[in-house]
């Protein structure tokens, strides 16, 4: 996932070569996998939360997760927002989450 979001924009989140930490096993289709963004705490307005990745095979070397943020979300410029992903088979009841930081820009501003 890129460290930078645009604001105003739609961002693609794209997660490849997600493992289960125990078996080494990639993800597949049976997982589900699910992204939340916040800034101290308070989710980020403009998207409905959690945004669900969609599992995505067409090209069975390198599957991965993809998402689309709405480009309606409320960013600041230079701000740092958290970003919390969770992935889960509902199946087998197997539970994962991580961090990431992202900061927000203006495209095409330095």
């Amino acid at each position: 996932m890129s460290d930078l979001w645009f604001i105003a924009n739609t961002n693609t989140v794209e997660l490849s070569e997600l493992t289960n930490d125990e078996t080494g096993e990639l993800l597949g289709a049976s997982y589900t996998v699910r992204m939340t963004m916040s800034k101290d705490g308070t989710e980020v307005a403009g998207q409905a939360w959690p945004l669900v990745l969609n599992y995505d095979n067409s090209d069975p070397a390198e599957p991965k997760f993809i998402g689309r943020g709405s480009h309606l979300l409320e960013l600041i410029d230079y701000e740092e927002y958290d970003v919390k992903f969770e992935a889960f088979n509902a199946g087998d009841g197997v539970y994962g989450e991580w961090n990431d930081v992202v900061t927000a820009r203006i495209r095409g501003v330095k």
